[in-house]
């Protein structure tokens, strides 16, 4: 169980890249956080290749579904792992 509170007062560091899934497009990105609100996150796909480059998730989506938004650096970590093995 969520309390308001606890959502308004959940951030995540801007100065980290994040993989973050986009359901229209059905696929992940690359992103940077631009904004954070309290109910809302705001991040802009870094690839310039793409045309309407903003991904809005909201807060209690990512609480129910932590695979939304992974910081990318992990991701590379947990790859390279798997590749020493």
């Amino acid at each position: 169980m969520f309390y308001v509170e606890d959502i308004k007062e959940f951030h995540l560091d801007e100065g980290v890249k994040y993989i973050v899934k986009d359901s229209i497009r059905c696929r992940s990105y690359i992103c940077k956080l631009v904004f954070q609100a309290d109910f809302i996150f705001l991040f802009q796909i870094i690839d310039k290749n793409v045309c309407d480059n903003k991904i809005c998730i909201s807060k209690i989506d990512y609480l129910l579904n932590r695979k939304l938004i992974e910081i990318k650096a992990c991701k590379i970590m947990l790859s390279e792992r798997k590749i020493s093995v």
